[in-house]
Protein backbone atom coordinates (compact mmCIF):
# COMPACT_ATOMS: atom_id res chain seq x y z
CA UNK A 1 0.00 0.00 0.00
CA UNK A 2 1.87 3.29 -1.20
CA UNK A 3 0.55 6.09 1.36
CA UNK A 4 0.12 9.54 -0.75
CA UNK A 5 0.20 13.42 -0.01
CA UNK A 6 -0.79 16.51 -1.18
CA UNK A 7 0.90 18.84 -3.38
CA UNK A 8 -1.72 21.66 -3.11
CA UNK A 9 0.25 24.17 -6.05
CA UNK A 10 -0.09 27.81 -5.55
CA UNK A 11 -1.37 29.51 -8.62
CA UNK A 12 1.33 30.30 -10.67
CA UNK A 13 1.44 31.71 -14.02
CA UNK A 14 3.34 28.93 -15.93
CA UNK A 15 1.43 29.02 -18.54
CA UNK A 16 2.30 31.31 -21.70
CA UNK A 17 -1.04 33.17 -22.64
CA UNK A 18 0.37 34.24 -25.97
CA UNK A 19 0.29 31.14 -27.26
CA UNK A 20 -3.34 30.33 -27.26
CA UNK A 21 -3.95 27.32 -29.73
CA UNK A 22 -7.99 27.60 -30.98
CA UNK A 23 -7.76 24.31 -32.90
CA UNK A 24 -8.70 21.45 -29.63
CA UNK A 25 -7.34 18.82 -32.61
CA UNK A 26 -3.50 20.14 -31.96
CA UNK A 27 -3.97 19.38 -28.06
CA UNK A 28 -4.10 15.52 -26.59
CA UNK A 29 -6.95 14.26 -24.75
CA UNK A 30 -6.85 14.71 -21.31
CA UNK A 31 -6.14 11.09 -20.21
CA UNK A 32 -3.18 10.95 -23.22
CA UNK A 33 -1.62 14.35 -21.28
CA UNK A 34 -1.87 12.24 -17.73
CA UNK A 35 -0.12 9.25 -19.49
CA UNK A 36 2.77 11.31 -21.41
CA UNK A 37 3.04 13.45 -18.08
CA UNK A 38 4.26 10.53 -16.92
CA UNK A 39 6.54 8.84 -18.96
CA UNK A 40 8.13 11.85 -18.99
CA UNK A 41 8.36 12.34 -15.44
CA UNK A 42 9.23 8.59 -14.94
CA UNK A 43 12.08 9.26 -17.63
CA UNK A 44 13.44 12.45 -15.95
CA UNK A 45 13.24 11.17 -12.77
CA UNK A 46 15.79 8.01 -13.79
CA UNK A 47 15.45 4.30 -12.82
CA UNK A 48 14.85 4.95 -8.57
CA UNK A 49 11.48 6.43 -8.78
CA UNK A 50 8.34 4.49 -9.97
CA UNK A 51 5.28 6.92 -11.24
CA UNK A 52 1.55 5.67 -11.34
CA UNK A 53 -1.52 7.13 -12.13
CA UNK A 54 -4.33 7.52 -9.25
CA UNK A 55 -7.71 8.78 -9.00
CA UNK A 56 -9.02 11.14 -6.22
CA UNK A 57 -11.96 11.42 -4.96
CA UNK A 58 -11.77 15.45 -3.34
CA UNK A 59 -13.27 17.57 -1.76
CA UNK A 60 -17.35 17.74 -2.57
CA UNK A 61 -16.57 14.38 -3.73
CA UNK A 62 -15.07 15.88 -6.50
CA UNK A 63 -12.78 13.84 -9.13
CA UNK A 64 -9.13 14.75 -9.80
CA UNK A 65 -6.13 12.81 -11.37
CA UNK A 66 -2.98 12.43 -9.64
CA UNK A 67 0.75 11.10 -9.92
CA UNK A 68 1.93 9.01 -7.25
CA UNK A 69 5.80 9.95 -7.42
CA UNK A 70 8.18 7.62 -5.02
CA UNK A 71 11.66 6.25 -4.67
CA UNK A 72 11.37 2.57 -5.15
CA UNK A 73 10.86 0.39 -1.99
CA UNK A 74 9.60 3.18 -0.10
CA UNK A 75 5.93 3.13 0.72
CA UNK A 76 5.52 7.03 0.62
CA UNK A 77 5.07 9.84 -1.93
CA UNK A 78 3.38 12.88 -3.41
CA UNK A 79 0.47 12.93 -5.25
CA UNK A 80 0.63 15.98 -8.22
CA UNK A 81 -2.62 16.76 -9.55
CA UNK A 82 -2.76 16.85 -13.57
CA UNK A 83 -5.81 18.98 -13.82
CA UNK A 84 -3.44 22.63 -13.24
CA UNK A 85 -0.74 21.81 -15.78
CA UNK A 86 -3.39 20.48 -18.10
CA UNK A 87 -5.08 23.93 -18.07
CA UNK A 88 -1.49 25.49 -18.43
CA UNK A 89 -1.06 22.88 -21.32
CA UNK A 90 -4.37 23.53 -23.52
CA UNK A 91 -3.27 27.75 -22.90
CA UNK A 92 -0.59 27.10 -24.96
CA UNK A 93 2.31 25.72 -22.28
CA UNK A 94 5.20 22.93 -23.95
CA UNK A 95 4.18 19.42 -22.00
CA UNK A 96 7.46 18.53 -21.84
CA UNK A 97 8.45 22.02 -20.07
CA UNK A 98 5.53 21.48 -17.85
CA UNK A 99 7.34 17.71 -17.09
CA UNK A 100 10.81 19.30 -16.97
CA UNK A 101 9.49 21.59 -14.47
CA UNK A 102 7.74 19.25 -12.31
CA UNK A 103 10.87 17.31 -11.92
CA UNK A 104 13.20 20.14 -11.32
CA UNK A 105 10.37 21.11 -8.11
CA UNK A 106 10.36 17.60 -7.33
CA UNK A 107 14.22 17.49 -6.71
CA UNK A 108 14.38 21.29 -5.37
CA UNK A 109 11.94 20.32 -2.85
CA UNK A 110 13.47 17.21 -1.89
CA UNK A 111 10.30 15.19 -1.64
CA UNK A 112 12.44 11.76 -0.84
CA UNK A 113 14.32 13.25 2.25
CA UNK A 114 10.44 14.17 3.48
CA UNK A 115 9.21 10.81 2.95
CA UNK A 116 11.90 8.96 4.70
CA UNK A 117 11.24 11.70 7.56
CA UNK A 118 7.65 11.12 7.57
CA UNK A 119 7.75 7.64 7.03
CA UNK A 120 9.10 7.27 11.17
CA UNK A 121 7.03 10.47 12.35
CA UNK A 122 3.69 8.35 10.78
CA UNK A 123 4.38 5.79 13.39
CA UNK A 124 4.38 7.80 16.75
CA UNK A 125 1.56 9.86 18.23
CA UNK A 126 4.07 11.76 20.22
CA UNK A 127 6.24 13.02 17.09
CA UNK A 128 2.91 13.87 14.80
CA UNK A 129 0.83 15.51 17.27
CA UNK A 130 2.90 18.82 16.63
CA UNK A 131 1.65 18.68 13.06
CA UNK A 132 -2.35 17.76 12.72
CA UNK A 133 -4.21 20.72 11.78
CA UNK A 134 -8.14 20.78 10.74
CA UNK A 135 -10.41 22.35 7.95
CA UNK A 136 -14.03 22.68 7.56
CA UNK A 137 -15.77 21.02 4.96
CA UNK A 138 -19.80 20.97 3.78
CA UNK A 139 -20.87 17.83 5.52
CA UNK A 140 -23.74 16.92 3.20
CA UNK A 141 -21.46 16.99 -0.26
CA UNK A 142 -18.90 15.13 1.77
CA UNK A 143 -21.14 12.01 3.47
CA UNK A 144 -18.65 9.17 1.83
CA UNK A 145 -15.40 10.63 2.68
CA UNK A 146 -16.47 11.57 6.65
CA UNK A 147 -17.40 7.76 6.56
CA UNK A 148 -13.76 7.09 6.26
CA UNK A 149 -12.55 10.41 8.35
CA UNK A 150 -12.45 11.04 12.38
CA UNK A 151 -14.71 14.32 12.42
CA UNK A 152 -16.93 16.55 13.80
CA UNK A 153 -19.82 18.11 12.81
CA UNK A 154 -20.27 22.11 12.97
CA UNK A 155 -23.86 23.51 11.82
CA UNK A 156 -24.22 22.23 8.43
CA UNK A 157 -20.13 21.43 8.69
CA UNK A 158 -17.56 19.18 9.65
CA UNK A 159 -14.29 19.66 11.03
CA UNK A 160 -11.43 17.28 9.37
CA UNK A 161 -8.16 17.01 9.91
CA UNK A 162 -4.70 16.58 7.95
CA UNK A 163 -0.98 16.69 8.67
CA UNK A 164 0.84 19.13 7.58
CA UNK A 165 4.17 18.72 6.39
CA UNK A 166 4.60 22.28 5.31
CA UNK A 167 4.90 24.58 2.37
CA UNK A 168 6.94 24.42 -0.24
CA UNK A 169 8.03 26.08 -3.90
CA UNK A 170 5.88 23.29 -5.49
CA UNK A 171 2.73 23.86 -3.06
CA UNK A 172 1.65 22.92 0.44
CA UNK A 173 2.02 19.16 1.46
CA UNK A 174 -0.49 17.64 3.81
CA UNK A 175 -1.91 14.20 4.46
CA UNK A 176 -5.27 13.26 5.49
CA UNK A 177 -6.43 11.97 8.44
CA UNK A 178 -8.15 8.78 8.30
CA UNK A 179 -9.53 6.37 10.96
CA UNK A 180 -7.03 4.14 10.12
CA UNK A 181 -4.47 6.73 11.34
CA UNK A 182 -6.59 7.17 14.36
CA UNK A 183 -6.36 3.59 15.08
CA UNK A 184 -2.27 3.61 14.53
CA UNK A 185 -2.04 6.07 16.95
CA UNK A 186 -4.94 4.63 19.73
CA UNK A 187 -5.97 8.09 19.91
CA UNK A 188 -9.29 9.31 19.89
CA UNK A 189 -11.23 12.19 18.03
CA UNK A 190 -11.47 14.05 20.84
CA UNK A 191 -7.54 14.03 20.97
CA UNK A 192 -6.94 14.79 17.42
CA UNK A 193 -8.73 18.04 17.86
CA UNK A 194 -7.07 19.34 21.01
CA UNK A 195 -4.02 18.92 19.10
CA UNK A 196 -5.42 20.90 16.24
CA UNK A 197 -7.07 23.76 17.95
CA UNK A 198 -3.46 24.15 19.58
CA UNK A 199 -1.37 23.88 16.15
CA UNK A 200 -3.65 25.40 13.89
CA UNK A 201 -3.71 28.73 14.68
CA UNK A 202 -0.10 28.52 15.53
CA UNK A 203 0.97 27.21 12.06
CA UNK A 204 -1.67 29.08 10.38
CA UNK A 205 -2.69 32.30 11.50
CA UNK A 206 -5.62 34.16 11.03
CA UNK A 207 -5.68 37.81 8.59
CA UNK A 208 -8.15 39.76 8.21
CA UNK A 209 -8.56 41.90 5.52
CA UNK A 210 -10.77 44.69 3.98
CA UNK A 211 -12.08 43.17 0.51
CA UNK A 212 -10.42 46.84 -0.99
CA UNK A 213 -6.91 45.83 0.44
CA UNK A 214 -6.86 42.41 -0.85
CA UNK A 215 -8.03 43.06 -4.44
CA UNK A 216 -5.39 46.44 -4.00
CA UNK A 217 -2.97 43.34 -3.85
CA UNK A 218 -3.70 41.59 -6.25
CA UNK A 219 -4.04 44.19 -8.54
CA UNK A 220 -0.52 45.63 -7.36
CA UNK A 221 0.67 41.72 -7.83
CA UNK A 222 -0.44 41.48 -10.97
CA UNK A 223 0.55 44.70 -12.62
CA UNK A 224 3.67 45.72 -10.70
CA UNK A 225 5.07 49.19 -11.12
CA UNK A 226 2.79 49.70 -14.02
CA UNK A 227 -0.22 50.96 -12.12
CA UNK A 228 0.47 53.51 -9.00
CA UNK A 229 -1.07 54.00 -5.61
CA UNK A 230 -3.67 56.73 -7.72
CA UNK A 231 -4.79 54.09 -10.09
CA UNK A 232 -5.83 51.77 -7.76
CA UNK A 233 -7.60 53.96 -5.23
CA UNK A 234 -9.57 55.69 -8.24
CA UNK A 235 -10.82 51.72 -8.82
CA UNK A 236 -12.60 51.84 -5.06
CA UNK A 237 -14.29 55.12 -5.28
CA UNK A 238 -17.60 54.62 -6.35
CA UNK A 239 -18.02 51.81 -3.79
CA UNK A 240 -16.99 53.87 -0.99
CA UNK A 241 -20.87 53.90 -0.16
CA UNK A 242 -21.12 50.36 -0.28
CA UNK A 243 -20.32 48.44 3.14
CA UNK A 244 -17.47 47.60 4.25
CA UNK A 245 -16.55 43.65 3.58
CA UNK A 246 -13.80 41.50 5.58
CA UNK A 247 -11.69 38.68 3.80
CA UNK A 248 -11.01 36.05 7.10
CA UNK A 249 -8.29 33.51 5.89
CA UNK A 250 -4.39 32.48 7.12
CA UNK A 251 -1.41 33.34 6.13
CA UNK A 252 -0.98 30.87 3.35
CA UNK A 253 -5.05 31.72 1.96
CA UNK A 254 -5.76 28.06 2.12
CA UNK A 255 -8.43 26.08 3.97
CA UNK A 256 -8.68 29.32 6.22
CA UNK A 257 -12.07 29.27 6.41
CA UNK A 258 -11.29 27.12 9.65
CA UNK A 259 -10.44 30.27 11.16
CA UNK A 260 -13.89 31.08 11.64
CA UNK A 261 -13.27 28.63 14.51
CA UNK A 262 -9.56 29.67 16.06
CA UNK A 263 -10.79 30.81 20.06
CA UNK A 264 -10.99 35.01 20.12
CA UNK A 265 -11.18 35.47 16.07
CA UNK A 266 -14.72 36.44 15.57
CA UNK A 267 -15.23 37.68 19.15
CA UNK A 268 -12.47 40.25 18.42
CA UNK A 269 -13.45 41.43 15.35
CA UNK A 270 -17.50 41.76 16.13
CA UNK A 271 -16.19 43.94 19.04
CA UNK A 272 -14.28 45.90 16.96
CA UNK A 273 -17.26 46.21 14.84
CA UNK A 274 -19.28 47.05 17.47
CA UNK A 275 -21.98 44.15 17.07
CA UNK A 276 -22.80 40.67 15.55
CA UNK A 277 -20.83 39.60 12.39
CA UNK A 278 -22.54 38.04 9.92
CA UNK A 279 -20.36 35.47 8.00
CA UNK A 280 -20.96 34.66 4.23
CA UNK A 281 -18.99 31.10 3.42
CA UNK A 282 -17.18 32.08 0.07
CA UNK A 283 -15.18 28.90 -0.23
CA UNK A 284 -13.01 26.48 2.18
CA UNK A 285 -9.89 28.92 1.70
CA UNK A 286 -12.26 32.12 3.06
CA UNK A 287 -15.64 33.59 4.64
CA UNK A 288 -16.32 36.98 4.10
CA UNK A 289 -17.29 39.23 7.19
CA UNK A 290 -19.39 42.00 7.61
CA UNK A 291 -21.42 44.30 10.40
CA UNK A 292 -24.53 42.98 10.46
CA UNK A 293 -27.00 45.40 10.54
CA UNK A 294 -30.94 45.70 11.07
CA UNK A 295 -31.69 46.52 7.08
CA UNK A 296 -30.14 43.04 5.89
CA UNK A 297 -31.77 40.68 4.30
CA UNK A 298 -30.70 37.08 5.15
CA UNK A 299 -32.71 35.41 2.88
CA UNK A 300 -31.41 37.88 -0.02
CA UNK A 301 -28.20 36.86 1.28
CA UNK A 302 -28.03 33.20 0.70
CA UNK A 303 -29.99 33.05 -2.59
CA UNK A 304 -26.39 35.40 -3.21
CA UNK A 305 -23.78 32.87 -2.12
CA UNK A 306 -26.08 29.76 -3.65
CA UNK A 307 -25.68 31.64 -7.09
CA UNK A 308 -21.79 32.70 -6.22
CA UNK A 309 -21.17 29.05 -5.19
CA UNK A 310 -22.96 27.96 -8.63
CA UNK A 311 -20.94 30.02 -10.61
CA UNK A 312 -18.06 31.46 -9.98
CA UNK A 313 -16.76 29.01 -7.39
CA UNK A 314 -14.73 25.82 -8.33
CA UNK A 315 -17.50 22.71 -7.30
CA UNK A 316 -14.13 21.58 -5.14
CA UNK A 317 -13.93 24.48 -2.82
CA UNK A 318 -17.37 24.99 -2.27
CA UNK A 319 -18.26 25.53 1.54
CA UNK A 320 -21.68 25.88 1.76
CA UNK A 321 -24.67 27.93 0.60
CA UNK A 322 -25.94 29.68 4.22
CA UNK A 323 -25.52 32.16 5.81
CA UNK A 324 -24.35 32.88 9.45
CA UNK A 325 -23.91 35.25 12.09
CA UNK A 326 -21.71 35.68 14.86
CA UNK A 327 -23.62 36.98 18.17
CA UNK A 328 -21.18 38.78 20.40
CA UNK A 329 -23.57 38.56 23.02
CA UNK A 330 -24.27 34.34 23.04
CA UNK A 331 -20.43 34.35 21.88
CA UNK A 332 -21.06 31.90 19.17
CA UNK A 333 -21.78 31.01 15.30
CA UNK A 334 -25.22 30.23 14.04
CA UNK A 335 -27.32 30.21 11.02
CA UNK A 336 -29.60 32.89 9.92
CA UNK A 337 -30.15 32.17 6.15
Amino acid sequence: MVCVWDIRCFEAGKGNLGLNIKMEVLHMKFELFTEEMRRLLKSGLGKGYQVRVKMIEKNNACPFTGLVIHKRGESMGPIVYMEPYYREYMEGSCLKQLAKELVEDYRINEVEQISVDFSSCLLSWDRIKDMILYKVVNTGKNKKMLEEMPHREYLDLSIIYYIYLGNHSAGQFTVPVSTGHMELWEVTEEDLYRAAIKNTPLLMPAVIKTMEDVLSELIRGEFGEVINDTVVNAMFENVSDSPILYICSNNVGMNGAACILYEGVLAEFAERMGGDVIILPSSIHETILLPDRDEMDYNDMRDMVKSINENDVPDEDVLSDRVYRYSLEKREVEVVG
